[in-house]
């Protein structure tokens, strides 16, 4: 029904977690029968592990720190993208929804808590700390290189590690220090399962109560209480009948019959699903096909026109108009309504409307709405961008009101050439990033969905590269839109 209305990476091999088709009988060393071979087709099978070569698993490698922490971030769906660290420095801070005094406190921080910067808003930080989403004033905080300062940023583990700490589930080796490269031992594993379980509501059901092991002493009293926690559960067990070695490193065996034990004790809908979140781009997802986008209603300006013209969705809506900003779409009313009326010359033509007749026509006919404005709202000061909020926010509650149950998406605004951004006080890189950072707080504060498409168009230089642009430096050309789309099918909820 289209209706055009108007105008783990490849870092280690130990642990890459990409989704893989192995089954434990491709593997010389796992072979039937062996203690650990159903957890090895458990693990490769649903992609939370590959071999160490096409042939061999690896079952008697010890894991690192870092490689479990990932395991349980890849099982959440958390999100590879890591954004910049941040400290509470004084205690009793308020941690508020919105960047003003008068807004509600979500929670109250306290020094040294960590927490996850998203952006920034006049002077307030938009953080997230505790599982919630928020603002918190510019000088109770700092920013920092990480939570540990032995996890470089450019590795393959540290979004997860980051995420891990500001959650709570581990808190490092003391002194500042993770050790994301030394050989986790059993207790440790025990510990961050534990806590895990805990942070997230996960249940640990006691199935027995088999008494202490005959090495109690040896098990660090921080431990014992996720040591025996998860062996009463049935998740984990010791190393004979009496001894549980909580010194011991945990191999790639170990810990993959611990995660198919905890997965199937707990229940795989029982686990979190922490990737999409409001307020941070969608995480990439496996790729949908065209018909996704079946009962889809497309919102916004000349990009979304050409979405209409490339796109090929002919199951989709596209209320798109050259020119539109915020506002503008509000008192544009030449929608194309269903009703019928006669012309002056006697013809039937369509009764024609804005955009809250349309929806309100159309109410509950859609499942998923883009929403793609921003561009022709650019301006240096600051009443435009909260003119553009405020706008996008009605925007927002309308869909909402019109389009109950439907899912909503916020397309941020893409790049410009390094040409026209010098050219332009008002199309240029600076107001479009501010722009993309208030964005993203409407995707916060409204809880609807981000897409970055400003990340897969912007050059190495930070602009749209030349040859990808019109001469306006502003419309993308052909080869991009499939960009887009492609980058549209592999970030959904």
């Amino acid at each position: 029904m289209k209706k055009f209305l108007g105008l783990l990476l490849a870092v280690t091999m130990l642990l890459a977690l990409v989704p893989a088709a192995y089954a434990a009988g491709r593997f010389t060393d796992v072979p039937d029968g062996m203690w650990f071979s159903e957890a090895v087709a458990f693990v490769t099978q649903r992609g939370y592990y590959v071999g160490v070569t096409e042939t061999e698993f690896g079952p008697d490698i010890t894991m690192t720190r870092g490689m479990v922490v990932t395991v349980l971030g890849r099982i959440s769906n958390v999100s590879n993208a890591l954004t910049d660290s941040g400290m509470i420095t004084k205690n009793g801070v308020n941690f508020r929804a919105e960047s003003n005094t008068n807004s509600q406190i979500l929670a109250v921080l306290n020094s040294g808590t960590s927490v996850e910067i998203l952006g920034t808003e006049n002077n307030w930080y938009r953080i997230r700390a505790n599982g919630l989403t928020g603002y918190v004033r510019n000088d109770l905080m700092t920013k920092t290189n990480g939570t540990f300062s032995d996890v470089p940023r450019a590795m393959y583990y540290t979004p997860y590690i980051e995420w891990a700490a500001r959650e709570g589930i581990v808190s490092g080796m003391g002194n500042g220090i993770f050790a994301p490269d030394m050989s986790i031992t059993r207790e440790q594993l025990c510990a961050i399962f534990y806590n895990f379980a805990k942070r997230f509501d996960v249940p640990l059901q006691r199935i027995q109560n088999a008494g202490k092991f005959a090495d109690d002493a040896e098990i660090s009293g921080w431990a014992k209480t996720a040591v025996y926690t998860m062996r009463d559960a049935g998740i984990i067990t010791g190393m004979d009948a009496t001894h549980f070695a909580p010194q011991g490193q945990a191999t790639r065996a170990q810990v993959a019959m611990l995660l198919m034990r905890f997965i199937n004790t707990v229940g795989q809908s029982a686990l979190p699903n922490v990737g999409v979140q409001y307020g941070v781009p969608i995480p990439e997802s496996s790729a949908v096909s065209d018909g996704w986008f079946a009962g889809s209603c497309f919102i916004g300006h000349s990009m979304v026109v050409g979405m209409s013209n490339y796109f090929n969705l002919p199951n989709a809506d596209f209320l798109a108009v050259n020119g539109a900003s915020a506002a503008g779409l509000f008192k544009f009313d030449y929608f194309d309504l269903e009703e019928m009326t006669t012309d002056e010359d006697g013809e039937e033509v369509p009764v024609r409307g804005n955009i809250e007749d349309i929806l309100q026509e159309r109410e509950a006919s859609y499942n998923k709405v883009y929403i793609m404005l921003g561009t022709n709202d650019l301006g240096p000061k600051p009443e435009h961008i909260n003119s553009f909020a405020s706008y996008m926010k009605q925007l927002i509650a309308l869909v909402r009101e019109t389009q109950p149950g439907a899912q909503i998406y916020l397309i941020n605004i893409p790049p410009v050439t390094e040409k026209c951004s010098e050219d332009s006080e008002i199309f240029n890189l600076q107001n479009i990033r501010a722009y993309n950072e208030r964005l993203a707080a409407i995707s916060a504060s409204e809880k609807v969905y981000l897409l970055d498409v400003f990340s897969i168009l912007v050059g190495e230089d930070g602009y749209l590269p030349e040859d990808h642009a019109l001469a306006d430096g502003l419309h993308i050309l052909a080869p991009q839109y499939a960009m887009i789309k492609n980058y549209l099918k592999t970030h959904v909820v």
